[in-house]
């Protein structure tokens, strides 16, 4: 494997020094945009950019050495020649170019900024309709749905312009190869083929960058470094570690949640310094009569909760030390007949009686009498899409399936109302329902499960509308009669206060599991997303940033023509990552997902070599999907709208952030043809687009052969793919990412 990468890196240093074309009229005169898969007779081909153009700049960042920046800026206002033509039409972009500019407080110039001193970890750049507004929460921030790099905005239409036509895109993002990768990437769409606006009026920004300047004017990576960077990044490394996102001592992590279980075994065990406190918090609604000691192989191991008599509210705890086999359900018990009951007060107080004998749930809610408020189960956001039950300010009830941001459709009545009634301010309804849900919309509750996620609201008004407060919480289930309850800590945990759950993916959507990645549990998690933070440190807590600071800015070059239906098809994002789910969900997705990433482990071998990982995902081409799209939405391609055709791929973006990535492959399996092959083209010097420890990977791009281009794949919603990537384990890398940013069309 050795001299496989030896070869490969010979390969590598012969395609950096093609990077010499110049070509003036582009706003990078010196980059030579290729992609990796041309038609024969135009390898080594730069590719050119269509149209017209205008230019556009982010706003200012002012960072320390270390610092992080992660949010939406300030919205920036197209330029007015462009707002006026297209004031009541449609513009089609045609592709684009960016760059990232250092600005000399002192001579007042902008100049490329090199990647070891400024690192793009990713953006979301958004040209946004002038007919909507961003959708911003009770804290003035922004809302959206988080789908791992970031909130997916959301906009709603202005009620003080005119009206959009029906079905014009309002927004659009452009996040394929929205990485440090980016600048030198090729952008560009085959003729024809276009992202379109509707009366375009302002640029968006939402950047995750880092600055890794530390004033010193180093011709390559420096600067101090947090110790688990120390611990874990070779000493010669030509890169900032510090773009690896590591968990300093500045981050609080939390390992495991005291949780209950009501059936097998713990996952982990409470130790008995811990489990009389640990009780008290679960059982705050409740009395604990006494806290005991046992040995008894007849009792499940640990730390029991037990009622001193059926239903009622009143507890002994009992840690037990004996070695045992018994389970939390109880001798020869099926967990399916479990009768559990609980009770938690958040912003709605909510109490559960989930019987598995009878096949019957009651569900007691309880908030204020004059405005509605609701409980939506299993979930921890909106964009979770539950099922949700509503109770309006004249009692009524209704269940919902709540959507992404959005109130979701009504369901068919499920519940009976058993009793309603307002005493001292608050209404209080008592509900019962079968278990199973009456659809797949319908929760379904489960007697084997003893915690119960669900998120809450207050409104404002008598009927649902905007609410007024919302939260998330858990609702513990004990059993009914005197059946040990166990106490546990699961695997989950937080990290900066936030709770962290990889949830990886078993095979064949993704190795991870299979491999225990350190990613997986938060115990082993020592790198990336989650231990970024918007104007973070990446340093430990003793450590001190140099006083310096760097000011940086974006600068994108639009490519556009007026846009034509009749010669114009829009293309629109698709994205899967190596986790096995859709990482740039725009829309309600259930493949969708928040964990993007995963580390690279040190000595992981594969058929490559003892020094080369390999991992894997095989999925359905549906998955990259959305069930539906909005006009507002920046990034999303609408399942319902493929047609008998399905879908043509347009262009292929490889996303990765440690420099130890190799290629990254595209198969379609049905037919065993590779669809797209990528390999990164690795820095050699200091100079800037030739940064040493960094690296891009030309896109795929299919079109016209008269173009240069081959003609495009075509996948079926039931096609399966599978993408592979490989990547130097020589070294351990924390927050690493494989993921195809890519553009489809319809192929209907």
């Amino acid at each position: 494997a050795i001299a496989w990468l030896s070869m490969l890196a010979l390969l590598l240093a012969a395609a950096v020094l093609a990077v010499s074309a110049q070509n003036p009229n582009n706003m990078n005169p010196t980059l030579q945009y290729t992609i990796s898969n041309p038609a024969p007779g135009f390898e080594g081909k730069t590719f050119p950019f269509i149209g017209e153009y205008f230019e556009v700049d982010s706003p200012m960042l002012h960072l320390h050495y270390s610092e992080v920046y992660w949010q939406t800026m300030e919205a920036v206002p197209l330029p007015a020649d462009i707002v006026k033509r297209y004031a009541n039409s449609s513009i089609a972009i045609t592709g684009f170019e960016v760059n990232v500019y250092q600005h000399d407080n002192a001579s007042g110039k902008d100049t490329p900024a090199p990647s070891y001193r400024q690192y793009n970890h990713h953006y979301s750049p958004n040209l946004v309709s002038s007919r909507v507004a961003l959708k911003m929460g009770p804290d003035g921030q922004p809302m959206g749905p988080d789908a791992g790099h970031g909130k997916m905005l959301l906009f709603e239409v202005r009620d003080d312009v005119p009206k959009p036509p029906v079905g014009a895109q309002l927004n659009q993002a452009f996040v394929h190869g929205n990485g440090q990768e980016h600048r030198q990437l090729y952008h560009g769409h085959p003729k024809g083929y276009v992202q379109t606006i509707f009366a375009p009026g302002t640029f968006v920004f939402s950047p995750m960058h880092i600055s890794t300047d530390d004033g010193s004017g180093s011709q390559g990576a420096s600067g101090i470094l947090p110790r688990i960077s120390q611990q874990y990044s070779p000493p010669d490394a030509p890169y900032s570690p510090l773009l690896e996102c590591p968990c300093t001592t500045r981050v609080a992590k939390q390992v495991g949640r005291i949780t209950t279980t009501v059936v097998g075994t713990c996952p982990r065990a409470v130790t008995q310094d811990a489990c009389y406190d640990s009780a008290a918090q679960s059982l705050g609604f409740a009395t604990i009569r006494a806290n005991l000691t046992a040995n008894n192989a007849s009792l499940p191991a640990g730390c029991l909760i037990t009622r001193i008599a059926p239903n009622a509210n009143v507890f002994n705890v009992i840690f037990n030390s004996a070695t045992s086999s018994m389970q939390c359900q109880g001798t020869g018990s099926d967990p399916s007949k479990n009768h559990l009951i609980g009770t938690k007060s958040d912003l709605v107080k909510m109490s559960l009686d989930v019987n598995g004998l009878t096949g019957q749930v009651q569900i007691t809610l309880s908030g204020p009498a004059p405005y509605w408020f609701g409980v939506g189960f299993n979930a921890t956001e909106m964009n979770n899409l539950p099922y949700t039950i509503i109770v309006d300010g004249n009692g009524n009830v209704q269940e919902r399936k709540l959507g992404d941001h959005t109130a979701g459709a009504v369901l068919k009545a499920s519940v009976k109302v058993v009793n309603s009634s307002v005493a001292g301010g608050i209404r209080t309804v008592v509900l019962t329902r079968a278990l199973a849900g009456l659809t797949a919309d319908h929760y379904t509750f489960n007697p084997a499960a003893s915690t119960i996620n669900f998120i809450n609201a207050l409104g404002s008004t008598v009927e649902l509308a905007q609410h007024k407060q919302r939260g998330a919480s858990l609702i513990e289930l004990l059993h009914s009669d005197a059946t040990p309850t166990c106490l546990c800590l699961d695997n989950s945990g937080t990290i900066g206060g936030i709770p962290y759950n990889a949830d990886c993916k078993p095979e064949p959507l993704s190795d991870l599991l299979r491999d225990n990645n350190p990613t997986c549990e938060v115990s082993t998690y020592v790198g990336g997303l989650a231990c970024c933070f918007n104007h973070a440190f990446l340093l430990d807590a003793d450590q001190t940033p140099p006083e310096y600071v760097s000011s940086v800015f974006y600068r994108f070059r639009f490519y556009y023509e007026d846009y034509d239906p009749a010669t114009h098809q829009e293309i629109h994002h698709v994205e899967w990552s190596l986790n096995g789910c859709d990482s740039g969900a725009g829309g309600p997705n259930p493949m969708g997902c928040r964990h993007i990433e995963f580390d690279t482990v040190k000595g992981a071998s594969s058929p490559l070599g003892p020094d080369v990982q390999m991992l894997q995902s095989t999925f359905p081409a549906s998955g990259m999907l959305e069930t539906s799209c909005d006009p507002s939405y920046g990034q999303c391609m609408d399942r319902s709208k493929v047609g008998p055709g399905g879908i043509k791929l347009m262009m292929a973006a490889t996303h990765c952030h440690a420099p130890n990535c190799i290629r990254q492959e595209l198969f379609n399996v049905d037919t065993g043809e590779m669809i797209c092959a990528t390999t990164p083209i690795h820095g050699t010097g200091e100079e800037v687009y030739n940064e040493r420890g960094y690296l891009f990977a030309p896109p795929c791009t299919w079109g016209s052969a008269a173009e240069g281009f081959l003609p495009p794949p075509i996948l079926a919603m039931n096609t399966t793919l599978r993408m592979t990537a490989y990547y130097n384990s020589t070294s351990f890398h924390p927050g690493q990412m494989g993921i195809w940013q890519m553009k489809a069309a319809y192929n209907n």
